[in-house]
Formats: C-alpha cells, structure tokens, sequence
C-alpha cells in the first residue's frame, strides 16, 4: 500500500466515523423528542390532576404568564 492509498484510507475511516458519530447524536435527538411527545393526554381533569407530571407541566405554564405578565 503506497502512501496516497494510506492517507486515502485513513481519510475515508475518519469521515465514516463522523458520519457515525452525528448518526448517534441524531438518533438520540429523535427518540428524546419521540419520549417526549408520546405520553398520553389524560381523557378529563380528573386524570390530569392525578397525574404529576400534569400538575407540573401546568405548573410551569402558569408560572410563564406570571413572568411574561400575561
């Protein structure tokens, strides 16, 4: 193997690692942004209120009017 051949070679398995490694970054990007958005809305108030990650979402919101004097 001469050393163009070499140099092309090394070339080519760093720019497939990069690809690999934004490949990854993508990949948990999308299953973070999939965990997220897939939870269930609860069917009535009840739910809601039992559920504490409602009462803090809804928490949070009202916390946002507050601050924006809304």
């Amino acid at each position: 193997m001469d050393e163009r051949s070499t140099a092309r070679t090394s070339s080519w398995k760093s720019i497939k690692a990069s690809a690999t490694r934004r490949q990854l970054a993508t990949d948990l990007e999308m299953c973070m942004y999939a965990l997220t958005v897939s939870s269930a809305e609860p069917k009535s108030i009840k739910e809601a209120m039992a559920d504490s990650a409602w009462i803090e979402a809804m928490q949070e919101e009202l916390h946002q009017f507050d601050r924006l004097q809304v």
